[in-house]
């Protein structure tokens, strides 16, 4: 990818590795996709040739990089532990899953119109009161 006709590079802060990433345009503005091409955490340099434009820094915690998930049991005991409440865990396939939510959303109660509804009787109610009032 190029800024101007110069190739942007990330370059580690020694020196001793540099690639070439992967420019993606998204909405204003622009991301680097490093993929699998960075490894090390360390501070590193967005460079165009000698150019040094922006400085970065990866920090793997390989905690948080954990991709497991929880079964539904699992959920289930942490959801107990912690003793919350006004829950629903969804299993199965995605078409059963967007049935499910399809129908929670058509149980919900939509009380948007109530409150419009109130909203207008209010002001009606202190239009009112304020001519009553003047006179």
């Amino acid at each position: 990818e190029t800024a101007g006709n110069k190739v942007l590079r990330i370059l580690d802060k020694k020196a001793e590795y540099e690639f070439i990433p992967k420019i993606v345009a998204k909405g204003r503005g622009v991301h680097f996709d490093v993929l699998d091409q960075l490894n090390e955490a360390g501070n590193y340099f967005v460079v165009a040739d000698t150019d040094t434009l922006a400085g970065l820094a990866f920090n793997y915690n390989r905690k948080e990089s954990a991709t497991d998930c929880f079964n539904a049991n699992d959920l289930e005991t942490l959801i107990d532990k912690h003793q919350l409440e006004n829950y629903s865990i969804l299993s199965g396939e995605l078409n059963t899953l967007s049935t499910k939510i399809n129908e929670l959303v058509s149980e919900r109660k939509d009380l948007w119109k109530i409150f419009i509804i109130l909203a207008l009787i209010f002001i009606i109610a202190e239009v009112t009161i304020i001519k009553l009032w003047k006179e």
